[in-house]
């Protein structure tokens, strides 16, 4: 009696064994997750030129710009400082693909409102993309009182649109560049020869000293034989900059050395005069604060 009851535990205990080995599925390897990249730049804006960056959904930027008067006006002028032209912007985060803004500058005292969404971001892991594209367009108005030169004054005459694709690559934790393609559509030209439609290609690279310092430079290259007309007895230059950023997380600080007093597409693009080689060169800063205003789903 006792053999039997033996043997059958161990028939039992054999059992549960093999039922465990034979019933149990096999592990299988982790589902690879994306990995997208983050802070490519730091803010929505290198200098003047749009970066890759969105705000997430549920943050709302603001941000201050001003531009001084030209350095080399001298320390009787502060070094610019003593004049100032100033832009008010809001870029509101819809989703986290898809910004809104709008803005107001004392230039021309122009209104301006955008969409700026990405369409592509670079990535690792189970989608990998060397690349984050991301699109802009945006329409501003100018809304100075008519100069009475202008025979017929359509509101239309005042509209500039503009459009770009923002190419850009995170190439080490310390390292990002990007380019810009540009159209600048003006319903309005001093002359029959100035061009509608404008192109130009921008380019921005940020180096990242520390975690939270960094040198930017920008350049805007306008395609010849576009532009004939002169501003204020100038002819247009190409915009460039180079400067600083200072980022602690809800503030991005920038100060920099531009030769653009505008500071919305139409502006800097198409309507810079001054040279750095010339000494046409100001101070510069932008001023971001991101404050969160609901919870994403």
């Amino acid at each position: 009696m006792k053999k039997i009851v033996a043997i059958t535990f161990l028939i039992l205990a054999f059992a549960r064994v093999w039922a465990q080995d034979t019933v149990q599925p096999a592990a299988t390897p982790e589902e690879p997750t994306i990995d997208y990249t983050e802070r490519t730049f730091w803010g929505p804006r290198i200098a003047n030129l749009q970066s890759i960056e969105t705000n997430k959904a549920g943050y709302l930027g603001f941000r201050v710009g001003h531009r001084a008067g030209r350095l080399s006006t001298g320390a009787n002028n502060f070094f610019g400082l003593d004049e100032a032209t100033f832009r008010l912007n809001f870029d509101l985060g819809i989703t986290d693909w898809l910004m809104m803004g709008v803005g107001r500058s004392t230039i021309q005292k122009y209104y301006d409102g955008y969409i700026k969404g990405r369409i592509l971001r670079q990535s690792t892991g189970k989608r990998n993309m060397p690349l984050s594209i991301t699109g802009f367009a945006g329409m501003g108005i100018n809304s100075l009182k008519w100069d009475s030169d202008y025979p017929q004054k359509y509101f239309t005459s005042r509209l500039a649109y503009t459009f770009q694709l923002i190419i850009a690559r995170k190439f080490t934790n310390w390292f990002s560049a990007e380019l810009v393609p540009t159209l600048v559509h003006r319903n309005l030209v001093p002359l029959a020869k100035d061009k509608n439609d404008v192109y130009a290609v921008g380019a921005g690279l940020q180096f990242k000293v520390t975690p939270r310092f960094g040198l930017n430079l920008e350049y805007n290259y306008l395609l010849p034989n576009q532009i004939y007309s002169q501003i204020g007895g100038q002819t247009v230059q190409n915009s460039g900059s180079i400067g600083l950023d200072i980022y602690t997380g809800k503030h991005v600080f920038q100060i920099f050395v531009t030769n653009s007093t505008g500071m919305t597409e139409k502006q800097f693009i198409t309507e810079t005069t001054e040279s750095w080689l010339k000494k046409g060169i100001r101070i510069g800063f932008n001023i971001e604060r991101t404050f969160k205003l609901w919870e994403k789903d």
